[in-house]
C-alpha cells in the first residue's frame, strides 16, 4: 500500500528522469493498494510536522507516517532516512 501523494511525486520524478512514456506506462501499470487522506489525516499531518519542526519531513512524509499508525503498519519499504527519524522499522 502507498497513499496518492507517494504515487505523485514517484510519477514526477519518474517522468523527469525517464520521459513521460515511462512515467505513463508506470502508472497505468500501478498495482497497489492506493490509500487518500481524510481531512482528520491532514489535522494529523498539520500536528506532526508542528511537533516536529526540528525535522526536515515532507508533508508526504508526515501524510506516510499518520497513515502507517492509522493503518497499524509498523514497516516501511523505502529508502527515504526521514522515516528512521521518525522510529518507522524500515526496509531494506
Amino acid at each position: 500500500m502507498t497513499s496518492n501523494l507517494v504515487v505523485a511525486e514517484t510519477y514526477a520524478l519518474a517522468r523527469r528522469a525517464l520521459g513521460h512514456g515511462v512515467a505513463l506506462r508506470w502508472l497505468d501499470g500501478l498495482d497497489i493498494n492506493l490509500v487518500f487522506q481524510t481531512e482528520g489525516d491532514h489535522g494529523e499531518v498539520c500536528k506532526l510536522l508542528a511537533r516536529y519542526h526540528d525535522k526536515e519531513f515532507s508533508y508526504t512524509d508526515a501524510l506516510s507516517f499518520v497513515l502507517m499508525e492509522r493503518l497499524g503498519v509498523p514497516t516501511a519499504f523505502t529508502f527515504d532516512a526521514h522515516f528512521r527519524q521518525y522510529g518507522v522499522e524500515v526496509l531494506p
